[in-house]
C-alpha cells in the first residue's frame, strides 16, 4: 500500500510540474503578445504626432479655409 500511494505522489507531481511549466509558457505568450499589441499601437500613434504638424504646414490649412 505504502509503494502504491509513493508512486501516486511521484505521478501526480510529474503532472503538477507539466501543468506549472504549460502555465509558465502561456503566461509568456500572454504577455508578449500584449507588449506586441501595445507596441503596434503606440509607435504609428507616435509618429503621427511627429509627422501631422509638418503636413498640416505643407498644405497650409489657413489659406484652405481663408478662402470659403
Amino acid at each position: 500500500m505504502d509503494q502504491e500511494l509513493q508512486d501516486r505522489l511521484t505521478r501526480f507531481e510529474q503532472k503538477l510540474d507539466e501543468t506549472w511549466q504549460i502555465a509558465r509558457s502561456a503566461k509568456r505568450l500572454f504577455v508578449w503578445s500584449i507588449i506586441i499589441s501595445l507596441a503596434l499601437v503606440i509607435i504609428p500613434l507616435i509618429g503621427l504626432a511627429i509627422a501631422l504638424p509638418s503636413f498640416l504646414r505643407t498644405l497650409n490649412v489657413d489659406s484652405i479655409i481663408g478662402s470659403y
